[in-house]
């Protein structure tokens, strides 16, 4: 799990379980969730211009349009006799994953949100990576919610934008809770804030 300012992560745990009347677990779980969607939107994408430089149909041999073919070779795919037609096809579709691939490490994220306790109404591929990913609440007094991004990669990838979401899922809780203790503070005081 990425580190926070924990002094501030304790003050806007406080400040909403105040403002709401939950329990620390209901924070923690509402914190996780926040900080999985904010993730998403932090995490950056793979540019498609320079997945395409690697399309073996471009023309040309470059070392990246070479490198496909040599993965292909290292797996035993061969392109001697006949093995054109198994050679190209593999390559081809190596590519394609590759492509398809390109948000997913964002998508990574949504699975653990929505076990987290976010509504989404994106779900990640079926057969994907990011459908691997998973979040388990927290429960019991344990105050420990866990969102596991399964994406190959998604360790380096996805640190930094998980540690900006959650400063920021902080801020903007508290700001929340701030703002409704206030509302409820001038139903009662004779001067308005």
């Amino acid at each position: 799990m990425a580190r926070t300012n924990a002094k501030q992560w304790q003050s806007a745990m406080k400040a909403w379980t105040k403002a709401t009347g939950k329990s620390r677990d209901d924070c923690i779980n509402k914190f996780g969730a926040e900080s999985c969607v904010k993730a998403m939107r932090f995490t950056p994408r793979a540019k498609v211009g320079k997945v395409n430089t690697f399309d073996p149909e471009k023309g040309g041999k470059t070392k990246k349009q070479k490198l496909l073919f040599a993965l292909a070779s290292k797996k035993g795919i061969r392109k001697g006799t006949g093995g054109e037609q198994v050679m190209y096809p593999y390559v081809r579709k190596e590519f394609n994953k590759r492509k398809k691939s390109i948000g997913a490490n964002k998508a990574g994220f949504i699975k653990p949100a929505i076990q987290l306790g976010a509504r989404l109404r994106a779900n990640p591929f079926g057969g994907g990576s990011a459908s691997r990913s998973k979040g388990i609440k927290s429960k019991s007094f344990k105050m420990k919610a866990i969102s596991f991004n399964e994406v190959a990669g998604a360790g380096i990838v996805g640190y930094a934008p998980m540690n900006r979401a959650m400063m920021a899922a902080a801020a903007q809780e508290k700001a929340w809770a701030i703002r409704r203790l206030q509302k409820q503070n001038n139903k009662f005081s004779a001067r308005q804030f």
